[in-house]
């Protein structure tokens, strides 16, 4: 009898272990169709298109500027512009742009260039890293880079994509379930947490959509919002725009500049 009870108990145990391991690959299977998927859905970003060139509008907590973002393969050029310095209460400008900043990615190194800065290099480390995290076309293709479940994006059922397990395992990339338009990045750090939400989906290339309107979160904080005023594809951009060396600046010093304005003004 007990023998029974034992012959039983072993053939339920391996029947589950059977099933177990046939849904567990089946699954795979699942995550692996959802990834070929994914990539075939942007392949056509990947092989064709060369340079894109986006106008935009950004409204941090207390300015808002115009932006033109620029990229060709790995490089990236973003050039910001808050206008003349205006200071409201005595009713003057100072006729310079002093808050007009570029900033540069040639591939390996990464620079920012204002008046009041001047040219200064960013840590290449903290470039690459940065780069490479935020490239989410890249990470599409990249052969670790795994589908781990479905979560909810604003209501929206969405794939979660981790692009770098091996290296940033808390890095996700939020695919709707629906049409594989992404719709949230979430970049974690031992500093902070970033999320950018996307919305506002239209036709961009071929059958591929893009978000014209993004919210960026730091720590849960809101810090920007993003909106997409035109956006062009392979306009022939010159290597020469990403060379740090074709950008000339005027340095400037602030106080000086404010200087000459405030010292004539008598308030009283």
């Amino acid at each position: 009898m007990k023998e029974k009870i034992i012959r039983r108990l072993l053939s339920l145990i391996l029947m589950i272990a059977f099933w177990g391991s046939e849904i567990f690959k089946a699954g795979i299977c699942n995550e692996e169709n959802i990834l070929l998927k994914l990539q075939n859905k942007y392949l056509p970003w990947k092989r064709e298109i060369k340079d894109i060139v986006a106008s935009e509008v950004i409204e941090l907590t207390s300015v808002t500027m115009e932006g033109k973002f620029m990229q060709k393969g790995e490089k990236i050029r973003f050039e910001s512009n808050m206008g003349k310095l205006k200071i409201v209460k005595f009713s003057f400008n100072i006729g310079i742009d002093l808050f007009n900043t570029i900033m540069i990615y040639d591939g390996k190194n990464a620079w920012i260039v204002s008046p009041i800065l001047g040219k200064k290099e960013i840590s290449s480390e903290k470039s690459k890293d940065y780069q490479s995290r935020t490239d989410w076309i890249k990470s599409v293709f990249n052969p670790t880079a795994k589908i781990t479940g479905i979560e909810s994006v604003d209501g929206y059922p969405c794939y979660v994509l981790l692009p770098k397990p091996d290296t940033y395992p808390d890095d996700k990339l939020y695919f709707d379930r629906e049409n594989f338009n992404l719709r949230k990045i979430s970049v974690t750090s031992s500093k902070n947490d970033i999320v950018i939400l996307l919305s506002d989906f239209r036709k961009f290339y071929k059958d591929i959509e893009i978000a014209y309107h993004f919210e960026i979160y730091n720590d849960e904080k809101l810090v920007a919002t993003v909106s997409v005023t035109d956006l062009k594809v392979n306009q022939g951009l010159s290597d020469s725009l990403f060379d740090i060396n074709n950008i000339e600046v005027e340095e400037v010093n602030l106080f000086k500049e404010l200087e000459k304005f405030l010292k004539p003004i008598d308030i009283f």
